[in-house]
């Protein structure tokens, strides 16, 4: 707040330097519209105009805009206001490469010459993934991990030896490392493992929150590295913790997402109403989220994600608080509206990760150890212990 204040002073300095007359007078046009370039320089002009105006007996309206009010001035209204909105290009093209160069905690940063590259003007990055069967990289000669043979189906999300470290005053901590796995469309992949293992930081790298220290991801065919706008547009995540807004209702909170991805009128109606449905939320329609248990707050927070014809969706425990009924009930949600979309989600529990998840990607030290269908799990471990049986 101190430095905000001191800015605001700073930028009103040049008006006082001005205010006398005979500087005032003794300024060009230029010089005057230079100044101008400060926001609070350009008001003080402005009024400066207004009290000549009122001196005159005047005063100032629309017709006088382009008008002198006495015949040495050399600066009008007209240039007031195109001084405002050069200001208004000049300082939003500021902030819109700065925010970009230095998204702060969340985000990931994009290079100082990113408006040089082709990609980001185009909107997407033509990276798309040539082979959808090709094998991950997971399944090489390191043997670090168990992978079941990849099916035959076009790959979603493509991560490519990515890895995370957390810097602190303690040393450097090791969230996800060395992390390649290819999950696939009009699948439910579920990353299963324990508190710590690395689940949510690879959900966050995968939606734009963290940036990864090394190695990438390619969603829909599109780096997270560089093209993360694009992605956002066909993207659905349901967070560890809810983030609702506590004022809005149920149906509320459906209409308002559905139409930041892009459907309105009829049809986005009609979705909401069969989400709400679908959520067993009918009779809390028009109940403020705040006011819902934690259950329905979770189930809400799953419709956000898949409502609006999300592609890409992440669910970061999403049954987290449920009773046995609610988690039932979400898993046939989720069941229901996987066809043609790549659904990523983390649990801690064996049991619904077995329902939901066509493959099953278990990771501990932010590591994959597995990852392949319940019966190919199943028959690992099957294995594994006959072999420690006849050892023994």
């Amino acid at each position: 707040m101190l430095l905000g204040a001191l800015i605001w002073i700073a930028t009103l300095v040049p008006y006082f330097v001005v205010y006398n007359d005979s500087k005032y007078k003794a300024m060009t046009r230029s010089e005057k519209a230079g100044a101008c370039l400060l926001p609070n320089t350009c008001l003080g002009l402005a009024a400066k105009l207004f009290a000549q105006f009122e001196t005159i007996r005047v005063g100032i309206s629309w017709k006088q805009v382009s008008e002198y009010p006495s015949p040495d001035e050399n600066f009008n209204m007209v240039w007031v206001f195109c001084m405002l909105l050069a200001e208004c290009a000049i300082f939003g093209t500021i902030t819109w490469y700065v925010e970009a160069i230095f998204p702060g905690e969340y985000g990931i940063p994009k290079p100082f010459y990113f408006p040089c590259l082709p990609s980001y003007w185009c909107g997407e990055e033509m990276n798309v993934i040539l082979n959808s069967g090709a094998k991950s990289p997971v399944d090489d000669e390191d043997g670090k991990a168990d992978v079941e043979d990849e099916p035959d189906l076009p790959v979603g999300v493509a991560i490519k030896r990515l890895r995370k470290v957390f810097e602190g005053s303690s040393g450097s901590k090791v969230a996800v490392d060395d992390l390649s796995l290819n999950i696939f469309k009009g699948q439910i992949t579920a990353l299963l493992g324990h508190n710590g293992a690395g689940k949510t930081t690879t959900i966050s790298m995968l939606t734009g929150l963290f940036p990864p220290t090394t190695g990438s991801a390619d969603v829909n065919g599109m780096s997270i590295t560089s093209n993360m706008d694009a992605i956002r547009e066909s993207l659905g995540l349901c967070p560890q913790h809810n983030v609702l807004f506590d004022r809005l209702t149920v149906k509320e909170h459906l209409d308002f997402f559905i139409s930041l991805k892009g459907k309105f009128g009829v049809e986005a109606d009609s979705e909401v109403n069969e989400m709400i449905n679908d959520i067993q939320l009918v009779d809390k329609s028009n109940t403020v989220s705040s006011k819902l248990s934690g259950g329905m707050k979770r189930k809400l927070s799953c419709a956000i994600a898949l409502i609006g014809g999300s592609e890409t969706v992440f669910l970061d425990e999403p049954t987290s608080g449920m009773d046995p009924y609610a988690r039932r009930g979400t898993w046939d949600l989720l069941l229901k509206h996987k066809a043609g979309r790549t659904i990523i989600l983390t649990t801690h529990f064996m049991d619904e990760a077995d329902l939901l998840g066509d493959r099953i990607a278990i990771m501990a030290d932010g590591q994959l150890r597995c990852c392949g269908s319940s019966l190919f799990l199943k028959s690992r471990l099957d294995a594994s212990f006959l072999i420690t049986s006849q050892a023994t």
